[in-house]
Formats: structure tokens, C-alpha cells, sequence
């Protein structure tokens, strides 16, 4: 039986200056600090844990504490990266059963109180140590009322996001194989492979082989480098499976671009794809900026893919439709 799992509560990354990431994302795309937040992790295993708020995504940067933690250790072999992604489950002991019937390991266990909606409760939360099968670490946080948010009160009004960015597109991973990751996570979450068209245009580029699944609500892009100079290559060479970049849309890429210079950020990647080729060339923008991946996992622990919205539409060609994302409100 699989785990059915919530919409993703929060992304956590290991860096050296907490202070630091949050804030150059306010900086660049005025995401906001979200202040009143539990912590989903115990903090005597870091120095510094500050959370902000990023389209539909919460961010938990950790600033590892003492030599010897396991996150420290991270740190200092691998340099900042992210290290899970987190969910609530209604029930944490048969998830931890069913995880342990594929041989995945607990590598932490915490209390931490939550905001209910009948107030503060304490519940457990596990790490799972599935970062060399998945490419992350997987966190989930009991919660049987289906109410309860890491989050606490720091929300953004009804259905807008933070600062401004679109929703989450997609979580990009550096894989060896795209068979076992994909295969453990139908087993365990009843994942399934989605964007088939999307990751089909993707792999006809030719550097990448590309499959998207997703997990809850996210879509894991997993991408299997076809040559050995790729970004995509050296961190799996250097790191094993491991995420990469994640994307967003964002507004106004030149806008965007002058406000990551002034924060001397560089682009790994700057390139321009035929979406024509995917969405037809009638739904093509008139004008559309190139796509870039920045340089920011020594800051972030993963890169940022950052493209103007490619079409009208895109909810066609997507797992989880963004609709009028542009004239939503959001939080400055």
C-alpha cells in the first residue's frame, strides 16, 4: 500500500550563511522572511534555521551547527545543496514501515510543534535516507487532521504567492538511471510518470535524457546527462544523485536579470528553446527573453532555471495548472 502523502510543505537546503539566502531571494524576488515558523528539525543540529517564501514554496535554509552533525559533515564534503524535501502523512509509523520494507533507513527523528487549526500540537517528524536513490532526502511530518502547517501564520493571502515568482514548475535532479527513482517512488507514493510531451521536447534537445514524475504535488524532473561536460554530469560525478536547479517563471526576465547582477550572480546556463515545437507556434508569446539557469547553489544550495511563461497555454502541458498566474496578486 502506498504512502499518500500532502502537498509539499517545505524545501530544506544546507548552506553556510543562512542570512545570506534569504536574503538575496528578497532581494532579487522580494520573498518575504516567514518569522512565525516551527523549525522540522531539532535545533541543537544547526547554528542558524531561517525559512522564506518563494511562489507557492516554503524554503528552510539550515546553517549546520557543531563538527560532527551529520549536516555539517554534508556541508563540509559536498558544499551547500538541498537536503529534502518535506510532506505530511496521516500516519508516520506505517510510513516508516512501508519505507522500511525497501530498505531506507531513518537518518533523524524530532518532535516539533505545529500550527493546527485548534492550535499548537507536537508531532514527529522523520528523515528518510533516500538521497542516493532519489536524489534528496524525503521529510515527513505527522499531521491526521490534515490542517497542520510548518508554516504556521505566515501565509499569503487566499490564493497568492510569495514574492514574485510563479508556483513551483519543476524540481530538477542529476540521476544515473532513470528507472530505479522512478520505480521506488510509484512503489512507495504511487507516483507516476506526468508531462510525457513536456519530457519528451526536453529529451529531443539532445544533452539530457528526461523523465518527469511526480511526487504529491511537485514534478521531479529527472535528467540523465548523454555527455560528460554537462553541469548535470559534474555534480553527479561529484555528488552522486542530487537536485540540480529548480524552476520558476518569472515576470520580466530583464528585470530579473539586473536585479541578480547587482547581487553579482552569474548564469550557468543561457539558452533559448523551441517551444513551438511543443505548444505550437500560435500559442508562442511574441516576445520571449531566454531561458537561464543562474549560479546559485553555492548561495542556495541549488541553482535557479528562471523562463517567462512560453505559451498560452501552458496548463496543457503541465502537471499543476498555473491559470492567470501573472494577474494574481502577491506579496511584495
Amino acid at each position: 500500500m502506498s504512502v499518500r502523502l500532502s502537498a509539499l510543505s517545505h524545501i530544506s537546503a544546507i548552506v553556510d550563511d543562512a542570512d545570506a539566502a534569504v536574503r538575496l531571494l528578497g532581494d532579487v524576488f522580494h520573498a518575504p522572511v516567514l518569522k512565525r515558523v516551527s523549525s522540522s528539525l531539532q535545533q541543537e543540529s544547526a547554528t542558524r534555521i531561517l525559512h522564506a517564501g518563494l511562489g507557492d514554496v516554503r524554503l528552510q535554509f539550515i546553517q549546520p551547527g557543531p563538527a560532527g552533525t551529520r549536516l555539517h559533515r554534508q556541508l563540509k564534503e559536498q558544499e551547500p545543496q538541498v537536503d529534502g524535501l518535506a510532506f505530511f502523512v496521516e500516519d508516520l509509523a506505517s510510513a516508516v514501515t512501508e519505507l522500511a520494507q525497501e530498505g531506507i533507513a531513518i537518518l533523524e527523528r524530532a518532535d516539533i510543534v505545529l500550527q493546527a487549526a485548534t492550535g499548537p500540537v507536537e508531532a514527529p517528524v522523520c528523515v528518510f535516507a533516500t538521497m542516493e536513490r532519489l536524489g534528496f532526502n524525503i521529510e515527513l511530518i505527522e499531521d491526521a487532521s490534515g490542517s497542520s502547517k510548518v508554516a504556521g501564520d505566515d501565509e499569503p493571502p487566499g490564493d497568492a504567492l510569495f514574492g514574485n515568482l510563479s508556483p513551483l514548475l519543476h524540481v530538477e535532479l542529476a540521476v544515473d538511471d532513470l528507472d530505479d527513482p522512478c520505480a521506488l517512488l510509484q512503489r512507495l507514493f504511487g507516483s507516476g510518470k506526468v508531462e510525457s510531451s513536456f519530457a519528451q521536447f526536453l529529451s529531443s534537445l539532445g544533452s539530457l535524457d528526461i523523465v518527469h514524475v511526480n511526487l504529491g504535488n511537485v514534478v521531479l524532473q529527472y535528467c540523465r546527462p548523454k555527455t560528460e561536460d554537462s553541469p548535470w554530469a559534474q555534480l553527479l560525478a561529484r555528488r552522486g544523485r542530487a537536485i540540480h536547479n529548480i524552476t520558476w517563471l518569472v515576470r520580466d526576465m530583464l528585470a530579473t536579470v539586473a536585479a541578480l547582477a547587482r547581487q553579482d550572480v552569474q548564469d550557468l546556463r543561457s539558452f533559448s528553446l523551441d517551444f513551438g515545437k511543443l505548444v505550437g507556434r500560435e500559442n508562442l508569446p511574441e516576445h520571449l527573453a531566454p531561458q537561464r539557469i543562474v549560479d546559485l547553489m553555492p548561495r542556495l544550495g541549488f541553482h535557479m532555471e528562471l523562463t517567462e511563461a512560453f505559451a498560452s497555454n501552458i496548463d496543457d502541458f503541465i502537471f499543476n495548472p498555473f491559470g492567470n498566474w501573472k494577474a494574481r496578486p502577491h506579496c511584495p
